[in-house]
Parts: structure tokens; C-alpha cells; sequence
């Protein structure tokens, strides 16, 4: 779009049924442009998101060593959660770290994820 502002592409999937807004984001504001009632293919620059049903994310707090970089913390998050649920699955993990050591952590099965997304056709990975 240009260099400081990004085009924005979300799809609303709700039973059965794409929806499709279109946004700028420019300066910290987010501004819709445009609501389609169905799909919208985005172009490879745009940012996609997608909402995932709250079916296949699990989360869990965990209690994790203090790491100065996100990926390291990460990586404690996936290793602890493959120990306590005998995981062997690849893995989709966001962590939400807190003032008192504990760490909010989503995950999500890679299967489930393909699974999900295959069931409306979306052939792309989405960026959020």
C-alpha cells in the first residue's frame, strides 16, 4: 500500500458464511473502507486476519523462567505444554506474559488450524 500506511483484509467467518471488511491502517488509526458481505481474495501485501472459533484454542497459565526475548519464552511455553498434555503435534502458541511470572499462553493444534480453514476453502495462512 505504501510505506507507512498498510491495507488490512479480516474475515468474519460465521456459520457457514464469509464476511469480508477492508481497512487502513495509517498513523496508529484504523479506518474501514469498505464491508463486503462475502469473500474478497486480499493481495499478498495485505495484513489478513481471520477469527478462529474458540472450539480449537485451548489455553492454559503456566509458570515459566524469566527470558528477555519473546521467542525464547515461547519455546519454554510449547516444551511445558508438550510435557503436561503429551503433546507430539506441531503447535500455533501465543503467550501473554504477567507481572507475577505466570504466563497467559493459546495454543492450537496445527491440524486443527488446516482443518479449520479447509472447511471454508481458504487455500492461504493468514497473517493474525
Amino acid at each position: 500500500m505504501g510505506i507507512f500506511s498498510y491495507r488490512v483484509v479480516t474475515y468474519n467467518l460465521n456459520d457457514g458464511q464469509i464476511n469480508t471488511t477492508i481497512a487502513n491502517y495509517r498513523g496508529g488509526k484504523l479506518r474501514i473502507k469498505n464491508y463486503y458481505p462475502q469473500f474478497v481474495l486480499a493481495d499478498p501485501e495485505d495484513i489478513t486476519v481471520i477469527n478462529i472459533p474458540w472450539d480449537i484454542i485451548q489455553m492454559t497459565f503456566l509458570e515459566l523462567p524469566p527470558t528477555k526475548k519473546e521467542r525464547d519464552r515461547i519455546r519454554a511455553a510449547e516444551l511445558e505444554i508438550r510435557r503436561i498434555y503429551n503433546l507430539s503435534e506441531d503447535l500455533i502458541i501465543s503467550c501473554i506474559p504477567s507481572a507475577f511470572g505466570k504466563c497467559l499462553v493459546f495454543f492450537l493444534k496445527k491440524s486443527d488450524f488446516f482443518r479449520f480453514l479447509s472447511s471454508y476453502n481458504i487455500d492461504f495462512i493468514p497473517d493474525v
